[in-house]
């Protein structure tokens, strides 16, 4: 139970700092919750840099607990000197939305994070044994041991280093590691404070931009369901094959867009952890134009840089909207006849741009070897209307098509009508996430065109909510267009809902226990840096489970980081189908491979006893060494 008490001391470091910048622009519910993800971050970053060169084991539980619990006491006292508030004032519509959201959610974390220890929900299916594989390669594989600081392996692609935001599942590791967490327990519960982080700084936000609780809480219920057209299809074809209704309408029909819940915050462990810091940024940094606080840019500039190893796609679109922002509400005219007033906003935009770019800059380092050996197909100016395998996509109503199909109304709305319910004011706050919107329609980020979706939802989707959430509410309080706002809702909603209904129905098991058996087995009897040759099961236990190298993992992992998936794939065939020929072996420091209920037949059958011993024979594997 140590982790517990890594969990407690992040939370606390985060409340303090975050009550000591924000002081009385936060109440004492905003600044716990904007804390944890400051706090859990901070911890995961000192841990990080300890063990450099170390192993990440128990030992390294006391340096970061020690350093946070005193960090901790001295904000405390100026806190203390600081006389914060710690009154909270809650309306009904806010108390029971906060209430309610929240225990969905928790409950969400609850039976989609290996609940039972196998089961998951929604696509975190294909993608939670992705992070499983990041996860225990720090806990007890490739990466438990680095040489150096940023010397992190690929699970999934012996010997290339992950080019990929990794601090999520390195802080999971770590109460795995240090804290002697169940993987269940280490991902569960900070995912559960981390999206109830998420829920308060979304609903601060639409308070904050509409002055108005019902108009949040349509803009909650949006979030959680926020699809397209999806639904007609529903209504008049039910009979299209499978089909979430989102992006797959089924019939073969994809549209774009993700589902929130399903497709984004269970599966993208990236997206939930990195989706508060966009929230609390963004808010942040309105209340700190308004107040003309440095203290608030510092928060600001926090929130900010540290979201690169979270999700760089966050930092990116964080710093568009930061110098729209910045352009937007910067007094040109203001002080033309004393222009020296000019220096105090130069030195508070500077305040957070040097303090999010001194803390963002140094974690870009992973990301370059994989620009330059992949860069034609990262940062492409390609509109994603013409990448989207539509034909008519490509014409002069691309964009048009592609956005109505894909959230309909809600966009209508965002982007055309919702101006209309707007002030001057709320049309300023708006206009960074316009600009957002626009640049990520033109410019792709990686090689797959929905990956812009993370972009869309870290700083489109924030402001265009509370936009939409004011436009249906003002329509609700009229006699006669209350019936409008209920169809507009509906039809912004049911198609997230039926996936929704569907997701929460199913609970799909991404392995059995006895998989869990032979993973936890390789880990015990096994080196951590050893290389496995083994079929590209996308939830092998030797990765997930054990955290080892496989020479190569799932082939939709190695693909879409931009890697030589088909020529290790042929290397692969060959190695199995004639493991007599041992050059490429040695070659790629192969030492074990691997057959699950006899799938490498051809290599059971013609290997050489002396050189591949079988060492475990149970539960259908058949786990063979290479003596070199």
């Amino acid at each position: 139970m140590i982790w517990v008490f890594e969990v407690v001391v992040s939370l606390w470091f985060g409340y303090e700092l975050v009550s000591y910048l924000a002081r009385n622009h936060f109440d004492i519910l905003q600044r716990f919750f904007a804390g944890i993800p400051v706090g859990i971050f901070t911890y995961s970053w000192i841990t990080f840099a300890i063990t450099a060169h170390s192993q990440l084991d128990f030992s390294k539980f006391f340096i970061p607990f020690v350093s946070l619990f005193f960090s901790s006491i001295g904000l405390h006292y100026l806190n203390i000197k600081n006389k914060l508030s710690s009154t909270i004032k809650l309306e009904f519509i806010h108390f029971w939305t906060l209430i309610i959201g929240g225990c969905f959610y928790v409950y969400l974390m609850y039976v989609s994070m290996l609940n039972k220890e196998v089961e998951v929900r929604g696509a975190g299916y294909g993608d939670t044994p992705f992070h499983m594989n990041i996860i225990s390669s720090f806990a007890c594989g490739c990466n438990n041991k680095r040489n150096g600081f940023y010397d992190v392996l690929s699970a999934f692609f012996a010997g290339e280093r992950l080019a990929y935001p990794f601090i999520t599942n390195f802080f999971t590791g770590v109460l795995m590691a240090t804290g002697r967490a169940t993987m269940r327990a280490a991902m569960f519960f900070p995912s559960a404070l981390i999206i109830l982080s998420f829920f308060v700084g979304q609903y601060s936000l639409s308070y904050k931009f509409t002055k108005d609780h019902f108009s949040c809480l349509i803009a909650a219920i949006l979030f959680a369901n926020l699809g397209g057209l999806g639904w007609i299809k529903y209504v008049s074809q039910p009979r299209r094959g499978y089909a979430d209704w989102i992006h797959n309408w089924g019939n073969n029909q994809y549209e774009y867009w993700f589902h929130p819940l399903f497709h984004i915050i269970v599966p993208q462990r990236a997206s939930l952890w990195s989706f508060p810091l966009c929230y609390w940024a963004i808010l942040t940094l309105i209340q700190a134009v308004e107040a003309k606080d440095w203290r608030l840019f510092t928060l600001a500039g926090i929130f900010t840089g540290l979201s690169p190893l979270i999700q760089v796609h966050s930092f990116v679109s964080l710093a568009q909207w930061s110098i729209a922002y910045c352009i937007v509400t910067f007094p040109f005219f203001k002080y033309i006849k004393t222009p020296k007033k000019y220096l105090k906003w130069i030195k508070l935009w500077a305040i957070f741009g040097v303090v999010a770019n001194v803390i963002a800059g140094p974690q870009f380092l992973i990301y370059f070897n994989r620009l330059s050996s992949s860069k034609n197909q990262f940062l492409q100016i390609n509109p994603i209307w013409q990448s989207h395998g539509k034909a008519h996509y490509g014409n002069i109503l691309g964009p048009i098509i592609l956005w109505w199909r894909g959230l309909g109304v809600f966009w209508a709305i965002a982007c055309f009508a919702g101006f209309s319910a707007m002030s001057l004011k709320q049309i300023q706050m708006y206009f960074p996430s316009i600009v957002v919107f626009i640049i990520t329609n033109l410019i792709r980020y990686q090689p797959w065109e929905l990956d812009n979706t993370k972009l869309f939802y870290a700083a489109w989707i924030p402001l265009a909510l509370p936009v939409v959430g004011q436009f249906i509410a003002r329509l609700a309080r009229k006699k006669e267009t209350v019936v409008i706002a209920l169809f507009f809702t509906f039809a912004s909603c049911f198609s997230a809902f039926l996936h929704s209904r569907d997701c929460l129905k199913s609970n799909p098991r991404i392995f059995q226990l006895t998989d869990v058996q032979v993973g936890l087995w390789i880990a015990e009897n096994t080196p951590t840096k050893a290389v496995f040759l083994t079929s590209d099961w996308h939830v092998h236990p030797a990765a997930t489970i054990a955290g080892r190298q496989l020479l190569l993992g799932y082939g939709g992992w190695v693909s879409s980081h931009g890697l030589d998936y088909w020529g290790k794939l042929d290397l692969t065939k060959k190695m199995l189908s004639n493991p007599r020929q041992l050059t490429n072996y040695y070659k790629y420091n192969v030492s074990y491979v691997i057959s699950r209920n006899h799938e490498h037949r051809e290599f059971e059958g013609n290997r050489d006893p002396n050189k591949f011993q079988i060492i475990f024979k149970k539960y259908g594997y058949m786990i063979y060494k290479f003596v070199a």
